[in-house]
């Protein structure tokens, strides 16, 4: 089953990480809100859309893969992730890695795209 979103969040201005891996959210929801997060886990989510993740500024690890991705929009504001993971999302093209490669150069990339 799993969480379809997250609520409550409000409170948590000083949380560090998150890990809500395996459920169904669609959207990144009042993650947005966390700006403090520095790692953060939606592997296995469904999340089709990064928007909202921008203002997560103090990221460090990114863990997306397993998703439904189309694009990294955004992502290049994170410009202290150290680790971005994105491996199997069948619809992520090679040419947004490339993209995303380039605007965050001391990020490693983990992901499985072909050209």
């Amino acid at each position: 089953m799993g969480l379809k979103e997250i609520k409550g969040l409000h409170n948590l201005e000083e949380l560090k990480f998150l890990r809500v891996a395996g459920n169904r959210l669609k959207q990144i929801g009042q993650i947005e809100e966390l700006t403090n997060l520095t790692e953060l886990n939606l592997i296995n989510c469904q999340i089709s859309d990064t928007k909202g993740l921008e203002k997560l500024t103090k990221l460090k690890w990114l863990g997306l893969s397993k998703n439904k991705l189309t694009n990294l929009k955004n992502l290049e504001k994170l410009t202290q992730l150290e680790f971005l993971y994105v491996a199997h999302n069948p619809n992520l093209p090679f040419s947004e890695i490339v993209r995303i490669q380039k605007l965050l150069p001391k990020c490693q990339i983990k992901h499985n795209a072909t050209e």
